[in-house]
Parts: structure tokens; sequence; C-alpha cells
């Protein structure tokens, strides 16, 4: 029981300072570097930035409440509402990986095809 505990509070933990330091890069990203529609090696940068610190929430969120459901018995873990809060971290998690694909995709057509234009037009990449 106290391992299962300790082992909550590091995946608290490790949620929230994913959280804190993902929100905190988006931060600097569009203060400091201030990304436009042209520069799109930037925008998908932002937009990685945006699904994980979504995914990091809802992890967290969902962490809480299976925390304190542990403590609290009379917490129920099979309404809509948990349900939901799974789903939206799902669609966080799957939009992390295409955001991934998307970047791997633009920096394969920005190396091997560089002669070929309508391969690095904004258009390419809007999905």
């Amino acid at each position: 029981m106290i391992i299962k505990r300790v082992f909550e509070g590091f995946t608290v933990l490790f949620c929230s300072s994913s959280f804190l330091i993902s929100f905190a890069i988006l931060i600097f990203i569009v203060t400091r570097v201030r990304p436009f529609i042209s520069d799109v090696s930037i925008l998908l940068t932002c937009n990685t930035y945006v699904t994980l610190i979504g995914s990091s929430f809802m992890t967290l969120l969902i962490m809480i409440y299976s925390v304190y459901g542990g403590i609290n018995q009379p917490l129920s873990f099979d309404d809509y509402a948990c349900q939901l809060r799974s789903y939206v971290n799902y669609v966080f998690i799957t939009g992390f990986y295409y955001s991934c694909a998307i970047q791997a995709a633009f920096r394969f057509s920005r190396v091997v095809f560089a002669k070929y234009r309508i391969l690095q037009s904004h258009r390419m990449f809007d999905l």
C-alpha cells in the first residue's frame, strides 16, 4: 500500500514537472522567437508543445482523481466524466504522435527533396 502511494506521488510529480517545463518552453518560444505563419518549423514545434501540455495536464488530472479516489472511497470511477478525461488524454497523446510524424515528414522533405519547391511549401503541411 505504501509502495503504491509512493509510485502515485512520483507520477504526480513527473506529470506536474512535465506540464510546467512544457508550458515554460512554449511561453519562451512565443515571447522570444515569435513564430510567424511562414515559419513552419517553429509552428510545428509549438504544436508539439501544445499537445504535450494537454497530455501532461490530463494525465495529472487523472492521477489526482485516482489518488483522491484511493483515499476517499465513496468516489466513483464509473462515471461519464472519468471516461471523458481518459478520452481527452488519448486524443492529446495521439495528437502528440501525429505532431512528431508531421515534423519528421517536414524534415525529410527539407533534407531529401531540397530541390522540389512544392514539397517545401506551407500548403504541404496544412493538415
